[in-house]
């Protein structure tokens, strides 16, 4: 059983999910959004949005914020 923690490691093939999502928050003709992200437990939801967030950690501009 493997262990049930997100990652920021791409093990999902989740590469062209999360350049979607990237895609879409910086795309200025699409804001204001709501990105909703849907999935089965253990799916990987809250990896994608780790891997999204770790997007923009470099950039001074983008502040992400998690909640739940």
């Amino acid at each position: 059983m493997w262990k049930d923690s997100e990652t920021k490691t791409d093990f999902l093939d989740f590469d062209y999910l999360t350049k979607t999502v990237v895609d879409i928050i910086k795309d200025d003709n699409l804001t204001p959004s709501s990105i909703g992200i849907f999935g089965d437990w253990g799916s990987g939801k809250s990896s994608l949005i780790e891997m999204c967030i770790e997007e923009f950690t470099d950039q001074k501009d983008t502040l992400p914020l998690r909640f739940n």
